[in-house]
């Protein structure tokens, strides 16, 4: 009854799922036994309508010991079952597996509340932030302590932390632009690359370029080459079939000083992730 919303359960009589995490209030309060004014009762960091759907107990956190924390499920399980709310990212995209995967496990957020924007250009720092998270397995409460180099980063920045523990892995250099980081600039195709292989700890000293627009001595063809030749099974997709970690143009060029889109670093630092970091 709206008495039991108002005085008991403290819910919106007026909607019928107050915490909007697509469970209505009586699912949650009856069925579910969960939190209807909290999206993941549990606190595990999946939400608990993607636990009830994936058969998971929205009420325990980490319930299969046996198997992957369910925060690797999301990214690495071929059964996971996956729910965004972005209305421009469309099921039959092929970034939307990408977007809602990374989305579920909590690395990267909307433009807005309903709107991802994949083919915007994706910020230095937000590129980072990805990294950290997914990468290097760190967030910003692995950052205290840490300070980083930067002159155009300062502690009110939301970034300074993701930057800091970035610093600090070796995956970002005060010796690559000098002393400024340039977080709100669009991050370009070769330097993500750069960031990525750095963060997942790849080097080689001999590698082949395979793109016209790319040369020897460029600062991040040994990055291009390795995450080129680097394939892996994604799990949202034929399993028979690898994929590239990073692939250039059908003119066989890279274009590693153009911007890369949201969509496109999701990619690159997802399948990075899945080719080394769950291996």
């Amino acid at each position: 009854t709206d008495y039991e919303e108002v005085i008991t359960y403290l819910t919106d009589p007026l909607d019928t799922d107050t915490d909007g995490d697509g469970l209505t209030d009586y699912e949650e309060v009856i069925t579910y036994l969960t939190d209807p004014l909290d999206t993941d009762t549990d606190g595990d960091g999946v939400d608990d309508y993607n636990e009830v759907s994936n058969g998971t107990d929205p009420n325990v956190a980490d319930e299969d010991e046996e198997e992957a924390a369910e925060e690797e499920e999301i990214l690495e399980s071929e059964t996971y079952v996956c729910e965004e709310p972005f209305v421009d990212v469309l099921d039959a995209d092929w970034s939307w597996p990408i977007v809602c995967r990374v989305y579920s496990y909590g690395a990267i957020q909307g433009r807005t509340e309903t709107y991802f924007v994949p083919n915007d250009q994706i910020t230095r720092a937000e590129a980072i932030k990805i990294i950290d998270i997914l990468l290097l397995e760190k967030t910003e409460d692995d950052a205290s302590g840490l300070e980083e180099s930067f002159e155009d980063v300062s502690s009110s920045d939301w970034f300074q932390d993701y930057i800091a523990i970035a610093e600090e892995a070796g995956v970002v250099r005060s010796a690559d632009f000098g002393y400024s980081f340039y977080p709100n600039t669009p991050m370009t195709r070769g330097d993500l690359a750069l960031y990525v292989v750095r963060a997942v700890g790849l080097t080689s000293y001999s590698f082949d370029i395979e793109y016209t627009d790319v040369e020897e001595s460029d600062y991040f063809a040994y990055a291009i080459a390795l995450l080129s030749e680097e394939t892996v099974d994604v799990p949202y997709d034929d399993p028979d079939e690898e994929v590239a970690v990073v692939s250039g143009y059908e003119d066989e060029t890279f274009q590693p000083y153009e911007d890369i889109t949201r969509a496109e670093a999701l990619a690159m630092i997802y399948r990075a992730y899945l080719a080394v970091v769950a291996e």
